[in-house]
């Protein structure tokens, strides 16, 4: 059976690389995501793994603390990664549903770009999905206008604005951040009802496997035990029969007639 841990801690690397890709992915195309948020989406699967880790020995080392700050640790470390996956999870979840405060996004870091001259960033927008400017393909494109209007539909040949293709990448990324946030929090509840059957959850395996090993160790020395005491008492079986037949085959003392036996006689009395 495998070790739990070893799932969880899979499960949280599989989430660290989507995470980092996602990152990635909105940070090419300068979606209007904080990077900050999706930075955080990046931490939390690890955090999350050694806060799952090490809640149940912070729960037996704070069982005999008088320290009430002891006892409340387990509880406050997994409240706080609750919060933060909670706030996040809720930030980004309006950049799913279509809302006036995405559309505000938008235009404004669209804005941003278009004030800063960052050609590469909204280059990289309209090359990715075909497109020129924001709501037209006249509004603030690439190539910036000087005192005429921007060239790229004329250079290009495109007639789609980027304000569809860069909304819909953005409630996308975002949805994708969301699962990684549901997925931490699903593993923590797991976790917690895993932890309060009353073993670590994630030694499951490895202490029944150390359990199996025991009870087979247990069963050898039993074994042993058992054939040490048999050769025992055959030993002891084999000692009093052995001494018994050295006694049986000693010649057997008899007593000899009087005149027989006294060799001292001497020949006078003999000759009487």
């Amino acid at each position: 059976m495998l070790n739990l841990a070893v799932v969880y801690l899979l499960v949280s690397i599989a989430l660290v690389v989507v995470a980092v890709l996602v990152h990635l992915h909105s940070t090419s195309l300068s979606l209007p995501i904080s990077p900050v948020t999706s930075i955080l989406v990046i931490l939390l699967p690890i955090g999350a793994f050694f806060n799952a880790l090490f809640h149940q020995r912070l729960l037996r080392s704070s069982s005999p603390s008088s320290n009430h700050l002891a006892k409340l640790a387990p509880f406050i470390l997994q409240t706080l990664q609750a919060l933060v996956t909670t706030i996040l999870a809720t930030l980004l979840f309006e950049d799913v549903v279509s809302s006036s405060t995405l559309d505000c996004k938008l235009d404004t870091t669209w804005m941003s770009m278009f004030r800063a001259h960052d050609a590469t960033g909204i280059r990289v927008i309209q090359d990715t999905f075909d497109c020129c400017g924001l709501n037209s393909v006249r509004d603030r494109a690439y190539p910036f206008p000087g005192t005429a209007p921007s060239t790229c539909a004329k250079t290009y040949g495109r007639t789609l604005p980027c304000r569809g293709p860069w909304k819909s990448a953005t409630k996308a990324t975002a949805g994708e951040m969301v699962a990684v946030l549901a997925a931490v929090g699903l593993m923590q509840i797991i976790g917690i009802l895993a932890t309060k059957r009353g073993a670590p959850w994630w030694s499951f395996s490895l202490r029944r496997r150390q359990e199996q090993a025991e009870n087979e160790s247990t069963r050898g020395l039993l074994t042993a035990g058992l054939v040490e005491d048999e050769e025992s008492t055959e030993q002891r079986d084999n000692g009093s029969q052995s001494y018994g037949s050295v006694n049986g085959c000693r010649p057997r003392l008899e007593p000899s007639s009087m005149n027989a036996g006294n060799g001292w006689v001497s020949d006078e009395a003999r000759n009487e």
